[in-house]
């Protein structure tokens, strides 16, 4: 959503205008934020939740965005915004993407994000497998498909 904020900005505005009381919510992979205008986006908008999106830790963040943000630290970038927004009042949800690929990985992110987030009221997170082989869940459960697997790992009250 935030490659277009002039349309978030636009649809806001005349439901404001129009007297419209309404809250938002986003899913982004938390790349676009600015920090310096967050707290008025959030005004703006009226965003109470925004959800975000991690790939793995660092390197392996870096290596799959690489092919959106070249020559940059994605990860880094993404961990500022999301305190920026914690800051602002926004409650993030965490998603925690995995798959067979980086699932040796998440012990290592949930390190990252506990040393970071740890204890902040307005920052949580769960995993999400997502692609689910011949109907083994990531949490050790049968799976009809796509549920999240929700853990206790980085909770946060």
């Amino acid at each position: 959503p935030l490659v277009n904020r002039r349309a978030i900005d636009c649809i806001c505005d005349r439901l404001t205008q129009g007297g419209a009381r309404f809250h938002s919510a986003m899913t982004s992979n938390g790349y676009l934020f600015e920090p310096k205008t967050v707290a008025e986006d959030r005004a703006r908008w009226r965003l109470n939740s925004c959800q975000i999106t991690l790939d793995g830790p660092e390197e392996t963040y870096n290596r799959i965005k690489n092919y959106v943000y070249p020559g940059g630290n994605a990860f880094r970038r993404v961990l500022d915004n999301i305190h920026a927004l914690a800051q602002a009042g926004v409650q993030v949800f965490l998603r925690l993407n995995f798959d067979l690929s980086n699932a040796s990985e998440q012990h290592q992110l949930i390190d990252v994000l506990a040393a970071e987030f740890g204890g902040h009221p307005m920052v949580s997170a769960y995993a999400m497998m997502l692609f689910y082989g011949g109907g083994g869940g990531g949490c050790g459960r049968e799976r009809g498909g796509g549920e999240p697997c929700r853990t206790d790992f980085l909770y946060i009250p």
